[in-house]
């Protein structure tokens, strides 16, 4: 867990974090080596995929190279409860296994559940977030199509 943290601490940037697509030398390969929850059944999701999955806001179209806004929200139905022993410890930005942005919070729930990101794309992507809680593990959102134009 040491390395895991340490690695975080290095990728992760203060606030807001800013990122090009341009090729994908520039982005983070993401560490994968966790397992990652998923909304299972829309029509009846269970009290922790409420709470826990995440849910990516951004334009379904973009122009080629321009900044665009990335919001990120930690709970499908309900907002994280965030509190002193359980709370998000990271919001990320992904193109497919590819960490593109992170955002990190510190121990004991002080920040709200939510991230925003700046972004560029020069091609078509999918993006999709991933929020990392203390007690329950990492939840992946659904994809999002972006088209450049």
């Amino acid at each position: 867990m040491e390395r895991r943290t340490f690695i975080k601490g290095i990728a992760a940037g203060s606030g807001l974090l800013l990122a090009s697509t341009a090729t994908f030398t520039s982005i983070a390969r993401a560490d994968d080596d966790e397992p990652v929850h998923h909304l299972e059944n829309r029509a009846n999701p269970s009290t922790l995929e409420k709470k826990h999955v995440p849910v990516l806001e951004a334009p379904s179209t973009v122009k080629k190279g321009e900044w665009f806004t990335v919001n990120v929200k930690v709970g499908y139905l309900i907002e994280h409860p965030s509190k002193e022993n359980h709370w998000i410890e990271n919001i990320e930005l992904r193109i497919d296994q590819w960490k593109l942005a992170e955002t990190e919070y510190e121990v004991g729930a002080l920040s709200a559940p939510w991230a925003e990101f700046k972004i560029r794309l020069n091609h078509d992507a999918v993006l999709k977030a991933r929020a990392e809680c203390n007690i329950h593990g990492t939840w992946e959102s659904d994809p999002v199509q972006i088209k450049v134009t």
